[in-house]
């Protein structure tokens, strides 16, 4: 006489009956459960209480290749530790498959099983790169990085001496092999990440390299200290204090502001009148407002005394930085900036002092400040005209002289951008002749046509006295005007 079957609920694996179409235990439906796709009933078969049961379903998953099994492969060979013929099978199904994350996070769970056999298989697995050398072959490989990347990041600390070994090799004027390597190490935590990465920022000084390479590792260097900045530990704001002190990192000063590291304060503040720090250590330094003022007190001091291009840079910098947090110079400092030669000074003295001082009196100096080369200072003192109805008219004469050139910080002189005329023409015909329009054919032709290009509103007194004006090109470009200003109504209208 045979034996009979033994049958068991797929869900709960609890003894059933073979009559049963639902578990007397946990209720599973049956026919619910032979709707499931293939692959995810074979995944549940894995945690089956019949070695036969879960061998047919790793042998199965190994033929499909499907590398979303392996989690679950690795859980079943973990599950049943004295089973060394099935981990054995389970290893081979993960040799079928991709060697991508979830295979690499499966083998790297193996290892620790307790079998010395199914260990050296993990370890033997094909496909499995664990070693440094081949990590480093991975990071200088820049069309694979897409696909090694889960592949490294599954590795996970084991990772961590393959990425060091690179960014220990002699930096290239090629960096994007370092810059993957920093990005990998820099989502691992661990201590010895950390290390890599505080190697990196310091070694090799940037003064011993050519300049083509120092300038690629520069690079580097600023990655690995943003993903330091990152991170809590003891030495963070020593760290971005080197980092902009000696390698001269503009992205320290980015750091410096991000983090408020209040001691590197004055550091930034001297930085002021640097090209390549400058800037960047502006806008740091505004992050902390607080520190501003007195920082900011001796270096400006001592700018004053000196007519060079740097100390024009710092001073300019410096009074921008004043007037975004709303603070104003010692009265001594101001007065020096406000009489200075160079019209920049005199304009950044003037946005400073907006709210303190008389407006009519500053509108000139902010009209030259308004079409200089340098980008923020012109932006500031467009956006304190743009506060004012009407100005003076001896802005007019002011206008005229702009529209022929002005010198930039370096004291060169530049024609006005095409652009920069036609704001300077249009803010002129729009606020000093708001109120008498008879002023208007006193302006530069060349600031009436510019003007005239731009997108203003002109009064009907205005557009009379244009319309009889004896230059015949600016009559043409307001009949263009008229013509266009129409064909825009009728459009509208339709």
């Amino acid at each position: 006489m045979s034996e009979q079957p033994t049958w068991f609920c797929p869900e709960c694996h609890a003894e059933v009956g073979a009559q049963d179409t639902r578990c007397p235990h946990c209720g599973a439906d049956f026919d619910a459960w032979a709707a499931r796709p293939y692959g995810e009933r074979l995944i549940l078969t894995l945690q089956h209480p019949l070695s036969e049961a879960r061998m047919s379903a790793i042998i199965a998953l190994g033929k499909r290749g499907d590398s979303a099994a392996a989690p679950a492969l690795a859980a079943c060979a973990l599950a049943h530790p004295s089973d060394v013929v099935q981990a054995l099978e389970i290893l081979r199904a993960l040799a079928r498959m991709p060697a991508n994350a979830q295979r690499e996070a499966a083998r790297s769970a193996l290892l620790t099983h307790p079998a010395h056999a199914v260990r050296s298989a993990a370890r033997a697995l094909p496909g499995t790169h664990t070693d440094a050398a081949q990590i480093a072959r991975w990071c200088h490989d820049l069309a694979e990085h897409a696909e090694v990347e889960p592949r490294i990041a599954a590795l996970g600390s084991a990772a961590i001496p393959g990425l060091r070994a690179l960014l220990a090799e002699p930096p290239e004027v090629v960096n994007a092999a370092r810059l993957f390597a920093l990005q990998m190490l820099a989502r691992i935590d661990a201590p010895a990440a950390h290390s890599a990465l505080r190697e990196t920022l310091y070694q090799p000084p940037l003064d011993r390299l050519a300049p083509v390479v120092a300038e690629a590792e520069r690079a580097v260097k600023s990655a690995a200290l943003t993903a330091l900045a990152a991170r809590e530990y003891g030495e963070r704001a020593d760290d971005i204090a080197w980092a902009f002190n000696v390698a001269r990192l503009p992205e320290a000063a980015h750091c410096a502001g991000a983090q408020r590291v209040h001691a590197l304060a004055p550091a930034l503040a001297r930085a002021l009148d640097d090209d390549v720090l400058g800037a960047p250590a502006a806008t740091a330094l505004l992050a902390m407002p607080d520190a501003l003022d007195a920082a900011l007190r001796a270096p400006l001091t001592d700018w004053l005394q000196r007519d060079t291009a740097r100390a024009r840079l710092g001073t300019l910098r410096t009074l921008l930085c004043l007037a975004q947090v709303r603070l104003c110079p010692q009265p001594a400092a101001w007065r020096q900036a406000w009489r200075a030669a160079h019209p920049a000074l005199r304009a950044a003295a003037a946005r400073v002092a907006w709210a303190q001082r008389p407006r009519a009196a500053l509108i000139p100096a902010l009209l030259h400040g308004a079409v200089l080369p340098e980008a923020d200072l012109a932006q500031a003192c467009r956006d304190a005209l743009a506060a004012l109805d009407a100005w003076p008219l001896r802005t007019l004469r002011v206008g005229n002289a702009l529209a022929r050139g002005v010198p930039d910080i370096y004291g060169d002189h530049h024609a006005l951008p095409r652009g920069t005329l036609s704001w300077l023409g249009a803010a002129l015909i729009t606020h000093t002749a708001h109120a008498r329009p008879s002023r208007l054919p006193r302006m530069d032709i060349l600031l009436l046509r510019a003007g005239l290009a731009a997108d203003i509103t002109l009064t009907p007194a205005q557009r009379a006295q244009l319309a009889r004006h004896p230059d015949a090109e600016l009559r043409a470009a307001l009949r263009q005007r008229q013509r266009s200003a129409r064909w825009w109504q009728r459009r509208r209208g339709h």
